[in-house]
């Protein structure tokens, strides 16, 4: 992407369903049923739910009732996002801090120092919703010669996207400052292009 990370967070399963328990379920609202296409079965009914640990993971993992698949779970994984923020920011800081301390933390893999992540977690939590906007990187979808499900970045797209949502007049980027490969004999004349989220627009 042409973007040096400040620094990365990594959970484990496990974890994420620990955060999601410790933080009294995830509220949100589903637009549709989950329908399960292998199974025959509806994994989550359409409207209102609190999702707790498990339900959490089966929802941000769930795609083979999207139509569009793994670019369905990734938009659906939006929505999850938004409501888990809008979530941490209902709690107090004393909670926040017992989240932080509890056992969760065993499960957490960062090169942040505890203070950095404190400090990150504060940041979070007066986050406002509006603030905060979500983009897929544009591309394609395709299957690699030994049959495997693929995503193709649409590299001049992308790069119109970050030149235009990251960086300014006197900072553009090249397509040679991006490090995504094109496989070859990928058609990218139908590319997906997501459209531009605002968090708040994600809560119903």
């Amino acid at each position: 992407l042409g973007i040096e990370p400040d620094g990365y967070v990594k959970i484990s399963f496990k974890g994420f369903r620990d955060a999601v328990d410790a933080m009294g379920g995830i509220p949100i609202t589903l637009p549709k049923s989950l329908y399960d296409t292998h199974s025959k079965t509806v994994v989550l009914t359409a409207g209102e739910h609190v999702l707790n640990g498990n339900t959490a993971e089966l929802f941000v993992r769930f795609r083979s009732g999207y139509v569009m698949g793994d670019l369905g779970r990734v938009e659906a994984q939006k929505r999850f996002m938004a409501a888990a923020l809008k979530r941490a920011g209902e709690l107090s800081m004393s909670e926040i801090t017992s989240l932080m301390t509890s056992e969760v933390m065993s499960e957490i893999e960062s090169d942040l120092s505890a203070g950095q992540l404190m400090d990150l977690a504060k940041f979070l939590h007066k986050l406002s919703l509006e603030n905060v906007s979500d983009y897929t990187l544009p591309g394609v979808e395709f299957k690699s010669d030994e049959g495997l499900a693929c995503y193709a970045v649409h590299r001049k797209a992308l790069l119109t996207l970050l030149n235009t949502e990251f960086y300014g007049e006197n900072e553009q980027l090249t397509i040679a400052d991006l490090g995504a490969p094109e496989p070859e004999g990928v058609d990218y004349g139908e590319a997906y292009h997501s459209k531009k989220n605002n968090f708040a627009d994600l809560i119903d």
